[in-house]
């Protein structure tokens, strides 16, 4: 996935019965896949719709992926892992 927004879908300001303010919305198929593709660290972000028209969604939310240019996971040590001088600090 690449470091860019990706859209999700969008999001419609409601009021329940009792009052409560809220946000609404429902994720398509592909919008779905993108979420399950997410990797930890991904953000999800919600922006409000500054070009709504009178049907369309209040916000939008959209898929930040990670951004790649931090260091890669270290990965795990197993106990099968030789360990040499090379890897104590000190």
């Amino acid at each position: 996935m690449k470091n860019e927004l990706v859209k999700l879908g969008g999001l419609w300001r409601s009021k329940s019965k009792n009052g409560v303010d809220y946000l609404s919305g429902s994720l398509s198929e592909q919008a779905l896949e993108t979420l399950c593709a997410a990797r930890p660290g991904d953000k999800i972000l919600i922006f409000r719709n500054d070009s709504r028209t009178e049907r369309g969604p209040d916000y939008t939310m959209t898929l930040a992926p990670r951004r790649s240019d931090g260091p890669a996971p270290a990965r795990p040590v197993t106990p099968d892992d030789p360990v040499t001088d090379d890897d104590i600090p000190f």
